[in-house]
């Protein structure tokens, strides 16, 4: 079927760049050749050290609808902040530079939110792990779309099979004014963590469409495909933030979720920390305090499910947890 395309609102595409000249080009051209043309494309140009500075400004010159930024090196989160401050679209999306969208990535997502009056839009994606991109999606496009609220949104950031969909930002497409008080936090991995909850509580709903329409590229050393680091463990201060966050708003039922999640990411990040660093003794000793203070309030809770309450007590008796730090 055909869509109809709305060129009237400027639609905003931020893209934080660094050291990827094998693959910018892929990315950018894929941007370019969209069938919603409205668009203002931000290249944030995060300090590279390859010739990505230069490809930048040479596509800005190529097209009118380049603008590039060129700053030190501080982290995706920076490039993205950077990019949203000078954002002038009604919405916004980000593409990563190592990924490509299909040519109707925008007009889906745009059309998504323009049909449901959705301030929020979630595309599918599809996994490449091979330097031959995805040019083209199905023929077909599928409007079978799923309308959620916050806290149905927030709920899908821990059930499979959508989780990923919901974590991370790419792949969306975002009303602009649900960043005016909300950024990326400043030398964290797993970033998305920290803010795609804050934005889905800040919309009135949120819509999900099927179409597979961003092509992810797992390419060797980004941070899913490199091993594990003690940095990861920023995925668990994210965690902890959102459970303060929905005890302040008293969302209890989503706090107790939040806390029966935060509770697993402890136990695998215990594990990854006591095979890969097994002499880090302190980081080691906290997080087998925090599991074991945290499964007291689980089992004590109200809210928690019995069946989350077995599953727990089965994480207490794992042997990982009772070794000395």
């Amino acid at each position: 079927m055909d869509l109809v395309i709305n060129f009237k609102d400027l639609i905003s595409v931020v893209v934080p760049v660094f050291n990827v000249e094998k693959y910018l080009d892929h990315c950018i051209l894929s941007i370019l050749n969209q069938t919603y043309k409205n668009l203002e494309i931000i290249l944030v140009n995060d300090g590279s050290t390859d010739t990505c500075s230069v490809m930048c400004d040479q596509y800005a010159i190529y097209d009118s609808r380049i603008k590039v930024v060129h700053k030190i090196n501080e982290g995706v989160s920076s490039a993205r902040n950077v990019g949203l401050d000078i954002a002038t679209g009604k919405y916004v999306t980000f593409v990563d530079s190592d990924d490509s969208v299909t040519e109707d990535y925008i007009e889906v997502l745009y059309n998504a939110l323009e049909k449901t009056n959705s301030q929020i839009s979630i595309g599918d994606f599809l996994k490449v792990k091979s330097e031959e991109f995805i040019i083209k999606k199905d023929i077909i496009l599928n409007e079978s779309f799923q309308i959620f609220s916050p806290r149905e949104a927030v709920q899908k950031m821990s059930k499979k099979p959508l989780n990923l969909h919901f974590i991370t930002v790419t792949g969306n497409l975002y009303q602009i004014d649900l960043f005016k008080s909300l950024r990326f936090p400043m030398g964290k991995i797993h970033e998305d963590l920290y803010l795609n909850y804050k934005l889905f509580f800040s919309a009135n709903r949120i819509v999900y469409t099927p179409n597979k329409i961003y092509n992810y590229f797992t390419r060797p050393g980004s941070i899913t495909t490199s091993p594990y680091s003690l940095n990861r463990l920023d995925e668990l201060e994210a965690l902890e933030e959102r459970i303060i966050f929905f005890k302040n708003l008293s969302e209890f039922q989503l706090m107790n979720e939040s806390l029966y999640s935060y509770f697993h990411f402890l136990v695998a990040n215990l594990r990854k920390v006591r095979n890969e660093f097994p002499n880090e003794k302190l980081i080691i000793n906290d997080l087998v305090k925090k599991i074991r203070d945290l499964s007291k309030i689980i089992i004590l809770s109200k809210q928690i499910s019995i069946r989350k309450k077995i599953g727990v007590i089965r994480q207490l008796i794992i042997p990982i947890l009772h070794k000395q730090g």
